[in-house]
Parts: structure tokens; C-alpha cells; sequence
């Protein structure tokens, strides 16, 4: 009775290591997969192209062109131990870029916070929207007329928050790139940054034309 209870001690450490490393192989190979799906739907590059080797190998990137425009699709952490944070970023650089900034964040705690410290949004019009988007920007006016109906639409799916900062349009969502139903949205978080840094290219050559 003895020998079996330390054969069932020594089984449990052994094997539940065992299954940590074999669950993490999984997922990174199921991340992968995701990417090298959404690489051939976007027509990007992977970045490596061939996987890594070795257990905690980095997820990999997308790097390529839309529309003209240099685009990246990669994931990186905040924080530290049992505070760290994952998250997956589209990035999008306008052909041309100008002053304007803006962001789009979903309307909740964060931003109920974000307003008593003195933080403004605009309204565009559209309730529904209105009421489930905290917008920021420094052209308001541009902006609110930009924002046309189809484009609202292309908000619907997302959860994450939505900038143009820097020259650069991002779309961040808190974490990975696991499944078919995260793909999917990031091949639409895509195409709406795109619009977005169209938009960012059009107020650039208006405010350039004085």
C-alpha cells in the first residue's frame, strides 16, 4: 500500500508537468495555424516564416500591404506574473498622416471613470451607436461627418479599443489569436483600420490644403 502511494506521488509530478508542457505545445500550434489562416485570407507574410523551435517559442507576426498601406498583425504581453496580460494588435500606417487622433473604445466602467476625470466624447447621431462607443478625437468635426452609417456597422463585432495615434491606427484586443471565431473578427478588425486610416490619408490632404 505504501509503494503504491509514492508510485501515485512520483505519477502526479511527473505528469502534471508533463501535461503543462503538452497543453502549451498545443496551443502554440493551434496559433499558429490561426495565423497561417489569416496570412493566406489577408495575403500577408508570416513573420517567421517556419516555426520556431523550443517550448516558449514567440507567437509569430503578419507583416504585408493593404490597400497600399504597410500593415502588421502580432500579439505581445503587459505586466508580470500573475497581473500579465496578452493581447493581440492590428497596426496600420496611413499613406499620409496629419495631426488628427481619435479613439474608439467600448462604453462601460472604463470609460464612466475616463469621463469623471474630465474626458470628453462626441456623439455622431446614431443612438446605437452613441451609446456603445466612447469617442475621442481632436477633429471633431471631421470625424462625426466621416463616420457614415456603413462604417458604424463595421464596429459591431469588436471589443476592443481603436486608435489613431502617432500615425498609426490600431485595433487591440485583450487576447490570442486561438480560434476561428477571433480570426474572423480580425480579418474584419482589418478592413476597419483600413477605413479608418482612409480617413486619417483624407483629413491629412484637406488640413495640407489649408
Amino acid at each position: 500500500m505504501e509503494t503504491l502511494s509514492v508510485l501515485m506521488m512520483v505519477a502526479f509530478f511527473v505528469g502534471v508537468p508533463v501535461l503543462a508542457v503538452w497543453a502549451m505545445i498545443h496551443s502554440t500550434r493551434k496559433m499558429r495555424t490561426q495565423f497561417e489562416r489569416l496570412a493566406a485570407n489577408l495575403g500577408l507574410r508570416l513573420d517567421p516564416p517556419e516555426p520556431p523551435r523550443g517550448i516558449t517559442a514567440p507567437p509569430p507576426s503578419l507583416v504585408g500591404s493593404i490597400r497600399g498601406k504597410a500593415v502588421k498583425i502580432h500579439t505581445y504581453s503587459t505586466g508580470s506574473g500573475k497581473s500579465r496580460t496578452t493581447w493581440t494588435e492590428v497596426v496600420v500606417t496611413p499613406v499620409l498622416a496629419g495631426d488628427m487622433t481619435f479613439g474608439f473604445t467600448r462604453e462601460g466602467f472604463g470609460t464612466r471613470v475616463m469621463q469623471l476625470f474630465g474626458a470628453k466624447e462626441i456623439k455622431v447621431g446614431n443612438r446605437e451607436f452613441d451609446e456603445a462607443w466612447f469617442v475621442q478625437t481632436n477633429r471633431p468635426d471631421f470625424l462625426r461627418a466621416a463616420l457614415l452609417p456603413e462604417l458604424q456597422q463595421k464596429f459591431r463585432p469588436f471589443r476592443g479599443v481603436c486608435k489613431l495615434e502617432q500615425g498609426l491606427v490600431t485595433y487591440t484586443e485583450r487576447g490570442l489569436l486561438a480560434n476561428e471565431a477571433t480570426r474572423h473578427r480580425f480579418e474584419q478588425a482589418m478592413e476597419l483600420a483600413c477605413d479608418l486610416a482612409d480617413l486619417a490619408e483624407v483629413q491629412a490632404r484637406h488640413a495640407a490644403k489649408g
